[in-house]
């Protein structure tokens, strides 16, 4: 028998406190375990039905908590306060958000499929990320001080965008994360330069491989 020992990392600085404090503020009555997640779940694909960033993948694998965006999407309704039978779709949103002890945000989507078959998907659930959790910051007190001042700036400043893609479904993508993470650089998808240092600080691809390397030295 296979003994299952997996580390979970805690977050716990003050940045990724307010924003779950805002959270709860916007969303009332909300359960933290309707919302706060972690990498090997937030990695589940509805149509493979595994998650890819998991032990069963990764020989050394660290795992760590985040917020479930997606999960948060259906209580904007109230948030609205639209009638309740109104019609309503929830918004397509990423599967993480961390932020470090630097206050350096990062979104996170993980994609079990190929990439160049995703852009329209990523793209549109990179804008309703930020709007959705701006919006949050907006209706709570401690948020206040960011949508105040400069939106965009605070997000091309402290926003990333991490595309977590499965290697074996990425061949040619692959390559380059590792060559270029191997000098200490970023494979940045050519289709989504355009975003950077207009919506986002950075935006870049990794395997679940590479992903792990972030995960452990995650400043949480």
């Amino acid at each position: 028998m296979r003994w299952r020992i997996i580390i979970l990392k805690k977050i716990t600085n003050d940045y990724f406190n307010e924003f779950k404090e805002a959270i709860n503020i916007c969303c009332k009555d909300i359960n933290e375990s309707n919302f706060i997640s972690n990498m090997e779940e937030s990695s589940y694909s509805n149509q493979s039905k595994e998650s890819f960033y998991s032990d069963k993948v990764l020989k050394s694998f660290i795992n760590m908590e985040n917020i479930k965006l997606d999960n948060i999407t259906e209580y904007r309704k109230d948030m609205l306060k639209l009638p309740k039978k109104s019609m309503f779709t929830p918004l397509p949103a990423v599967d993480a958000v961390c932020i470090d002890a630097d206050n350096e945000w990062y979104f996170i989507e993980f994609k079990n499929a190929v990439i160049e078959n995703e852009i329209k998907s990523i793209k549109k659930k990179m804008i309703n990320s930020l709007w959705f959790s701006f919006y949050m910051f907006s209706l709570s007190e401690k948020g206040g001080d960011i949508i105040n001042n400069d939106v965009l700036k605070f997000s091309r400043e402290h926003i990333n965008y991490i595309i977590v893609a499965k290697r074996d479904k990425n061949i040619a993508e692959s390559q380059n994360i590792m060559e270029l993470e191997s000098v200490g650089e970023h494979y940045r998808p050519p289709k989504f330069r355009e975003y950077i240092n207009y919506y986002f600080k950075d935006i870049y691809m990794l395997t679940e491989y590479e992903f792990r390397d972030f995960v452990l030295h995650f400043k949480a």
